[in-house]
This record gives structure tokens, sequence and C-alpha cells, in this order.
């Protein structure tokens, strides 16, 4: 993706083009990362304007995750950031940059908060048991229009797509420095979860659609209300692949966190003893996904300034891990 200084002339014209409710709009950039996310200003108005990454997903794959995102804003208890359609009735727009690469681009809704993250430590326990509500509400949604709608063009996060030398954030095997020990480790867990994943499989009322990256930098927290933002990687999953997710940057004070996490999730939505205990393995999954992830991101910093650490947190969590599979799932490594 170009810079936001080589692309911000061409941003302002196709805004000032594809909407016409706006009179005077002033761009600023946010956050560079997978997307680029930017402020627009228009008098007292204030907007999310997203510029999507580059062979991501197909055209119709953003516009199933627009489509849902109209959905879950019709839901009660549910806050997400409403997508505004151009004149063109369309909530996906285009531009063309200077160079003659062609981008995707969205005007959202700008949600007041502080995200997760950025809360005093004391108050993240009894805030993510509101990320477990909201989880929950979408994956009520998510059951409720599998039964009446017609599935999203999407992405999938079956396990090869999380896993393995294709994994699409990348393979946690191309860890730089991995030792052999590590590694060692990290593949025997991936193995329990392959065979746990494969027992537990996809009925309905565990598989469909979900957000596949809620954590603590993608839900705001208003006035003790939460709202989800970035459905970017939205698409089919085991529902409780969210709650991995949810927990998939912190490394300390993980099992109290699961547990405001799940009894937030339960006031909405009862889990069986088979989803209970199926959660581990979700976050195991979702630590190896996001070392892969740190892998495939050597350039951003992130990888510099916590990749050790959570790698050294990860093989002691995969290690507990190993326990529980041999004392309470009677799996033989």
């Amino acid at each position: 993706m170009e810079s936001f200084n080589e692309l911000q002339n061409c941003i302002r014209t196709a805004v000032k083009n594809d909407y016409d409710f706006l009179v005077s709009p002033r761009i600023s950039l946010l956050e560079l990362s997978e997307n680029m996310t930017c402020l627009l200003t228009d008098g007292n108005n204030k907007y999310i304007l997203q510029v999507n990454r580059l062979g991501y997903r197909t055209d119709t794959q953003l516009e199933g995750e627009f489509a849902w995102l109209r959905e879950l804003n019709e839901e009660p208890g549910l806050k997400t950031a409403r997508v505004y359609s151009g004149n063109n009735g369309s909530a996906r727009q285009t531009f063309v940059s200077t160079h003659g690469t062609r981008y995707n681009y969205s005007l959202q809704e700008f949600l007041p908060g502080k995200k997760l993250r950025d809360l005093d430590g004391s108050l993240i326990i009894k805030q993510i048991a509101l990320v477990g509500e909201t989880a929950a509400k979408l994956h009520l949604q998510s059951i409720r229009r599998a039964e009446n709608s017609p599935s999203l063009d999407t992405l999938r996060w079956d396990i090869d797509d999380i896993v393995s030398p294709t994994a699409r954030w990348g393979y946690y095997k191309d860890y730089p420095g991995l030792t052999a020990e590590q590694c060692s480790v990290l593949e025997k867990t991936e193995t329990v979860i392959r065979t746990e994943l494969g027992k537990y499989g996809k009925k309905a009322d565990r598989y469909g659609l979900i957000h596949a990256d809620i954590h603590a930098n993608n839900i705001l927290i208003n006035d003790g209300e939460p709202a989800v933002i970035d459905f970017d990687d939205c698409g089919y999953g085991w529902y409780l692949y969210d709650l991995g997710s949810a927990v998939s940057k912190f490394s300390y004070g993980l099992h109290e966190m699961l547990q405001s996490l799940v009894e937030g999730y339960e006031k909405y939505r009862r889990l069986t003893e088979a989803d209970k205990q199926i959660i581990p393995t979700m976050v195991m999954l979702r630590r190896l996904a996001r070392l892969g992830w740190l892998a495939s991101h050597s350039e951003n910093g992130v990888l510099e300034k916590e990749g050790d650490d959570y790698l050294m947190r990860t093989c002691r969590i995969a290690d507990d891990y190993m326990r529980f599979a041999s004392e309470t799932l009677n799996v033989r490594a």
C-alpha cells in the first residue's frame, strides 16, 4: 500500500465525488496497519474512512462484510460502526492512485470511546466480560441468519487457514529465532489442536459467521458499553475462536480473563460442556495464529517490541495446555 501522503489527494477527490452529503471534508491519518484508517471531519461531523489493504479479499467478500454490518446494526443491544452508502448506493467505493493502483475504501460511522487495551489494568478483567456478552450476541445473530439467509461470500477460518504453511496470517514455524525445542513443543500442540477440533466438529451451533479478530484493540468502551470495530477478517469459523481471539494479546492473568469472558458470554448464550472444554484449544490455536502474524509482520516493529516475550509465554501456555489435554481430554501426545 502506498503512503498516506501519496494517496491523500486521490482520497480527497474520491470522497468529494462519491458522497454528496459531505460539504468540506478534511482527512487525517489515524493508523496505518493492515488497512489505512483515517479521520474525516466535515464541519462538526466525524467519520472513519478506511482504505482496504490490497489483495486480502475480493470485492464481493468486502461487500459481504458490509452486508453483515448492516444486519448487525439492526440488532438490539449490539453496537458496530454504520457504513455509509455512496452516491451509487454501494458501501464499497474505489479510487485509483497516481501509480494506477485501484483501492477499495469505505466511509464509516465514528464511534466514541476508548479501546479496551487502553483502559486502566484494574478494569480490564471486568470489562472483558462485556466482550464476552458482545461475542455471544454476534453469534446468536449469526446462528439465526444461517437458518434464514444464504451464506455470504467471505473468508474461511478452517484449521489450515489458521495454522499451516499456507496460513492466511503466516505460519508460526516461520517465526525468526524459533529454537528446535520451542518448535517441538508447538508442533505437538498443533497436533493436539487438530485432533480436538476434528472431534468438536462443525455443527451449526459451533461453526458459522464470526468476527475472527475480536481483541482488546477492536473493542471500544464508551460509558461502560462496548462496540465492535474492524470486521476486516470476518468470515466462517468456529464461534468460540472469537473467545480465543479476545484474549490473544494477553499473556498474564489469562485464567481470570477467560473466566470473566465466559461469564459475560453465558449471560446471552449458554455453553455446553463440550464448548467449555474446547475453549483452551481455541486460545492455543489463536496464539499460534498470532505467532504467524508476528512472523509475517516483522517490518512494523511489533515483532521487535513484543515478539520474544509473546513466544516465550506462548510456549509456557502450550505446556499448560498439553497438561490440560492429558488430564482432562485424555490426550496422549
